[in-house]
């Protein structure tokens, strides 16, 4: 209405025709009447919009908002989609949709039969003969992705140990034997100590607190703590009389150890000491991963030296399949381990989400730098052993990225002591709980009277 003409303009001090200022009344008058109806009592209203450029009334605007919001969703969200579900439950850096178990566990990988297959598929769109849903997953800042297919992988030629399985949106399946790192702070890069070999006069305790030894054979008065004794001459270990070709050692330090090098000093003659065998690594004594194979062509008296260079770092050590050079049973006066500890940090391969910005951000260690890694992990994951996939185990769920649940648990480092009777009103979202566990979340602005003493609040890790 502010853009109509008035036909006529007046000048202070003249005298108004009275043609003139009527003519100027109908022009107000008209454009009023386009929008503006007079009520019996004399009030004037705004009329409904008609036209793309008219205002609209106060009716015409509640019912505008009123249809526009139903049509998207009431208020009680009975009528959201599917899709609209689904984005309601996002979680970044987690998939949120596809095939699951008859239990509603997360059921993506299949393996024809365990223990005999190198080979995994994938229940994700159609294939093995079925259809099944498409995957559906979120990126680290978000964004949304789908696949309706994933190619099989192979893990015949990758080394023993547990894989997680990180998926682009291009369809590409990783396996990396890695750690994720759930964490605001940059992850510190590996820290490593030189370590010096304890000097044993037992064979200790595998998994205990201090450096221990065994092997698969022990001849009387011969154990195998007597080749970890740095004496060469007067104390050996001697896997026994006979033949006993084959045999293996474990050592066992209670911090990872990186090894390069596996000296063997001789006690006997050149026909009981190893020629030949592999270097294993684990973090588990069950799970192993073949790091070394040696095999010495010219064998003295001496001993040997395996060069092993293991790239990581591992609790336990298997010197695996010892032979000697003409069957006989093993003796070794002395071992010498070279090795570094690994005290704490990230390795080659390792992912961090970065959880102090929003929208979050992804990043993989390449062994100098972290650099952005747009992939997103499954929420199963494979044990490999001896080439062959061992299991598939569970280690999530859809909608869950590890972190958004880590952020609600009680911070036992922002603890506050309530006492009985007096009332405490929380600042910050966070558990109320006594001796016994938990008892009660408590957000902010909430209120919780002790009826007893020993209550405490907790925080919550995420505020």
């Amino acid at each position: 209405m502010s853009n109509f003409t008035i036909p006529y303009t007046f000048v202070g001090g003249t005298k108004a025709r009275a043609e003139e200022v009527n003519a100027n009344f109908v022009s107000v008058k008209n454009e009023l009447n386009i929008k503006a109806e007079k009520n019996d009592d004399g009030t004037v209203v705004v009329a409904d919009a008609t036209e793309p450029n008219h205002a609209i009334n106060k009716s015409q605007a509640e019912t505008i908002i009123s249809n526009a919001l139903t049509s998207k969703v009431n208020c009680n969200l009975s009528n959201l989609s599917e899709e609209g579900l689904q984005k309601l439950q996002q979680v970044p850096f987690s998939f949120s949709y596809g095939n699951v178990s008859l239990t509603g566990e997360p059921d993506l990988l299949y393996i024809s039969a365990n223990n005999t297959t190198s080979n995994l598929s994938f229940k994700v769109g159609a294939n093995l003969g079925e259809q099944f849903p498409k995957l559906k997953g979120v990126y680290a800042n978000g964004v949304e992705f789908e696949r309706d297919s994933i190619s099989d992988l192979n893990f015949s030629a990758l080394a023993d140990g547990i894989y997680n399985l990180f998926l682009s949106d291009t369809g590409e399946c990783v396996p990396l034997k890695n750690k994720i790192f759930f964490q605001k702070n940059e992850p510190q890069t590996v820290i490593e100590n030189s370590w010096t070999q304890p000097v044993l006069t037992a064979n200790g305790t595998l998994g205990g607190n201090s450096f221990a030894v065994s092997a698969s054979r022990e001849y009387s008065g011969h154990a195998i703590w007597k080749a970890f004794d740095s004496d060469v001459s007067s104390q050996y270990w001697s896997s026994g009389t006979g033949t006993y070709p084959v045999v293996d050692i474990i050592f066992y330090n209670p911090v990872p150890l990186k090894v390069s090098s596996i000296v063997t000093s001789n006690a006997a003659n050149n026909n009981e000491v190893i020629k030949s065998g592999s270097i294993y690594g684990s973090n588990d004594c069950t799970n192993w991963e073949l790091i070394a194979e040696y095999n010495t062509t010219t064998v003295s008296n001496k001993g040997i030296s395996i060069s092993v260079n293991s790239d990581n770092s591992y609790l336990y050590h298997k010197i695996a399949n010892a032979t000697t050079q003409s069957g006989y049973s093993v003796s070794i006066g002395n071992i010498v381990i070279t090795a570094t500890e690994y005290i704490s940090g990230a390795k080659t391969n390792d992912v961090w989400l970065n959880t102090a910005v929003r929208p979050y951000v992804s990043k993989i260690y390449n062994g100098s730098d972290w650099i952005d890694y747009n992939y997103v992990p499954l929420p199963q994951t494979v044990t490999i052993g001896n080439g062959l996939i061992a299991s598939i185990n569970k280690s999530g769920n859809f909608y869950r990225n590890g972190w958004d649940e880590f952020v609600i648990l009680p911070d036992i480092n922002k603890v506050t002591s309530l006492t009985s009777g007096i009332a405490y009103t929380a600042s910050v979202n966070g558990w109320v709980g006594d001796s016994s566990g938990l008892k009660k979340p408590l957000f902010v602005g909430e209120t919780f009277i002790p009826d007893a003493s020993g209550y405490k609040f907790y925080a919550m890790k995420g505020v």
